[in-house]
Formats: structure tokens, C-alpha cells, sequence
């Protein structure tokens, strides 16, 4: 054997456990921050989707209340006539659009029931205000409507209601000029369980519903926003010296000349993330929205949330 060659010679028992302990506190590390990045991401990803869901409704909601009212001219809505023309009476009838047909009351509320919309089933509804709002499309009407489609004919100073198949009954002739013939827009927002999504427990959040008319005058619901988990709405009725609304008063304490003094409308829209995973304490809990306290359902608790609120002026008064 030449000199200076020592024998090769291996681990020891006890660096060999060093080592092994040492490799699995770097992997236990690595898979501590990766399960962590994944967490964070999905908190992430369910805060933006909150966020995304409330402007969405906020937003719609802002814009419908803006919108309602608007007649194409400077009408007197109490001498509406036309042949669908109807009183407004707080119902919505499933198979008929005389619920669409209440212009004159353009802005119209119930307060954490769905009351006698039987347009919006018991089954259906979930909890919450119902905001509707009625207004005449802005562009005129370019396509020939269907016979049941509810329309609005109507001049600076007249306008007459009547379904598709009867515009050219006597009845529905309007005086003045310029005419324009527009459909007639009518929309109940309400809170009720998703049709679309289906959380891995067989929940369904609850999402931002809206009640429209289809081709046939008829009222069907549609799903706008996911995880919209309460609605609240408040009028403001009246106009102080400041030119603010005098007072903010819930669908409840709305008489029927009330409803004829709305100049603002106030609504909360609380959002949530749509299914469950792990647990949350929400420190907001609960949240006042107007003059109503919402506790969350015990079996929602844990759930991350967001409160928006939004006030509005009527601009069609």
C-alpha cells in the first residue's frame, strides 16, 4: 500500500440520524410554506371573488335605481292609461305581467319577506329585502316585439301600456310628438339559494337573484352574483333644506304617498365566501345594516365577509 492513502471510512450512527433529522425539518419547512402559500392564496382568491361578486351587485343595483322611473318624457304617471296598464297592489302575479305593468310606482319594497310576489316562490326565497324597479328602456324599440312582450308608447306628456299584440288598439293611442316605443323594464332583486354552484358539503351559497320580465311578459328569475348574502334597502323619503332626504325609512313604515317622495335610496349588500373550508372568526359580527341587526345563521358562522353600502338618488321623480 502506498504512503499516504488512508482507508475511506463512512458515517456515523450518529451523524447519519443528524442528518436524516436535519433533512426532515428542511422538508417539514418546505411543505409548512407550501401549504401556507396554498392558504393564503385561497383567502386571497375568496376576498377578490367577494369583492368582485359585491361591485357586481352593487353596481347593477345602483345603476336600476337610477334608471327607475324613466318614462321617455315628462309624465304624470297617475294618468298612465293603455290596455296593460295596472294600479300598483304590491303583488306579483306568476303567469301575467301586470306586475311589470305598475309603472306607476316605479320604485317599490318589502322588508325581509317576499310577501305576496308569488312570482318569487316561498321555496325560493331565502332571506332579505325585495327591491323593484320599473323604467322604459333607453333606446327606443328597433325589433318587431313579441305579441305578450309588455310595452311602454309614449310622449313628452302622455304614455300608454299595452302588450306587444295590442299596439295598434285605439286605446293605446298617444297624443303628442316626438313618440317613441320602448320595451317596458321591470326588476325584483332578492337573495335566495344558487342555482349554479354546489358547494363540496351539498350547500348552496346564497346569491343576488333578480326577477325579470321574459318575451312573453312573464316574470323568471336569473343568478347575477354568487355569495351575496344579505340585501337591506331604505328609502329616503321627503327633502330636507338642504336639499337631503328627510328621512330613511324601511318598506315597513312606507305609506302609499310615501312611496310617491322617494328621492334617495339606500342599500347595504353583504357578501361572503361561497363554501366553507376551515374555520374564521369574523370580528364584524354582527353587522348593522340601517335600522336592522343581522346575526348569521349558526351554521354560516366561520365564513369570511364583506359589507357594502351604497345611497342613490332618484333621478325620475
Amino acid at each position: 500500500m502506498k504512503k499516504g492513502l488512508r482507508a475511506q471510512q463512512g458515517l456515523s450512527l450518529v451523524e447519519l440520524l443528524i442528518s436524516t433529522a436535519i433533512g426532515m425539518i428542511v422538508i417539514a419547512a418546505g411543505a409548512r410554506l407550501y401549504v401556507d402559500a396554498r392558504f393564503n392564496s385561497r383567502i386571497q382568491n375568496d376576498l377578490e371573488g367577494m369583492q368582485q361578486n359585491a361591485r357586481f351587485a352593487v353596481d347593477m343595483l345602483s345603476r336600476d335605481i337610477r334608471r327607475a322611473g324613466y318614462l321617455a318624457g315628462n309624465i304624470n304617471r297617475r294618468s298612465i292609461g293603455g290596455t296593460a296598464a295596472r294600479v300598483p297592489d304590491g303583488k306579483c302575479p306568476t303567469a301575467s305581467g301586470a306586475w311589470g305593468a305598475m309603472v306607476q310606482r316605479p320604485i317599490f319594497g318589502l322588508n325581509d319577506h317576499n310577501g305576496s310576489y308569488a312570482c318569487i316562490p316561498d321555496d325560493d326565497y331565502l332571506r332579505g329585502d325585495v327591491l323593484t324597479l320599473r323604467y322604459a328602456e333607453s333606446m327606443p324599440l328597433s325589433a318587431t316585439p313579441s305579441p305578450d312582450e309588455l310595452l311602454i308608447r309614449s310622449s313628452p306628456t302622455e304614455a300608454a301600456v299595452f302588450a306587444g299584440k295590442s299596439a295598434s288598439d285605439p286605446d293605446n293611442a298617444v297624443h303628442g310628438s316626438p313618440l317613441s316605443l320602448r320595451k317596458l323594464v321591470s326588476h325584483a332583486y332578492y337573495i335566495r339559494p344558487s342555482g349554479i354552484m354546489v358547494c363540496p358539503d351539498g350547500s348552496r351559497p346564497p346569491s343576488l337573484y333578480r326577477e325579470k320580465l321574459d318575451r312573453n311578459g312573464r316574470p323568471v328569475a336569473e343568478e347575477l352574483a354568487t355569495g351575496i348574502e344579505q340585501l337591506q334597502v331604505m328609502f329616503g323619503v321627503g327633502i330636507d333644506a338642504d336639499g337631503s332626504a328627510g328621512r330613511f325609512i324601511d318598506a315597513s313604515a312606507m305609506s302609499a304617498a310615501d312611496w310617491e317622495k322617494i328621492h334617495r335610496v339606500r342599500f347595504w349588500i353583504l357578501a361572503r365566501q361561497e363554501c366553507a373550508y376551515g374555520r374564521f372568526h369574523d370580528p364584524a359580527e354582527p353587522y348593522v345594516m340601517g335600522n336592522m341587526t343581522y346575526h348569521t345563521p349558526v351554521a354560516e358562522r366561520g365564513l369570511r365577509r364583506m359589507l357594502f353600502s351604497r345611497t342613490i338618488s332618484v333621478r325620475n321623480r
